[in-house]
């Protein structure tokens, strides 16, 4: 089912105030949404956890009892009556980037298209960029970083500080601090960077595998 605005706030705050009162939990927040948001079809709850999700999923059966629930990765998805809540497991280590990540619908993956562009990666983990290297008969050679062909090698961590990472990429962390009242203020806010092109955003520049994967969305 979805839940206008009033009842997914009502259900939200009894989720919160739940979890929050067990010693297993140190944080917890709801994944924040736009302000004009009208109805909710499932609810994303980000959950401080330093543990196998496993154990969290077991604790969600002590705590809300549900009739249905999936572990998928880190994401452990149940129900509460007949709607859907998504617990997201994240470590100490990376729980501010990814609360800044995940929040206001797709505006962390729209940013991430600028830092793509840049040859750079950002994630709920932070900001990175990926080391490639060429295969050859006696190991690797030509190292590159960025987008590259070849193998790659790994990926190496520029910064987990959001207000960091926002001013690489061009955008003002105070104004995202202050929240977004409908779609159309995320998508200005997207476009305020000035390393913005139209072009990152057309389906038809992009890969086959990205297309695939945009289309989803």
């Amino acid at each position: 089912v979805r839940l206008d605005k009033a009842q997914y706030e009502n259900l939200c705050t009894k989720v919160l105030q739940t979890i929050q009162s067990k010693p297993d939990i140190c944080r917890a927040s709801a994944v924040q949404a736009y302000g004009n948001k009208e109805s909710f079809g499932d609810m994303d709850v980000l959950v401080e956890w330093d543990r196998p999700p496993s154990e969290l999923s077991a604790l969600i059966q002590e705590w809300f009892a549900p009739q249905e629930m999936v572990l998928n990765g880190s994401v452990c998805s149940f129900n509460i009556e007949n709607f859907q809540v998504d617990f997201i497991a994240e470590t100490s280590l990376h729980y501010d980037v990814s609360r800044v990540y995940y929040a206001y619908n797709d505006l962390g993956n729209l940013m991430g298209r600028i830092a793509y562009a840049m040859g750079l990666k950002y994630g709920h983990h932070g900001l990175a960029y990926s080391v490639y290297a060429q295969r050859t008969d006696e190991g690797f050679s030509h190292l590159s970083v960025g987008r590259q062909d070849g193998v790659c090698l790994g990926d190496v961590t520029l910064s987990k500080d959001p207000a960091a990472i926002f001013s690489f990429l061009g955008y003002d962390f105070a104004k995202w601090e202050k929240g977004f009242s409908s779609l159309e203020d995320i998508y200005q806010f997207v476009v305020s960077s000035p390393y913005f092109h139209p072009d990152l955003f057309d389906l038809e520049k992009r890969t086959y595998k990205a297309r695939v994967r945009d289309a989803k969305r």
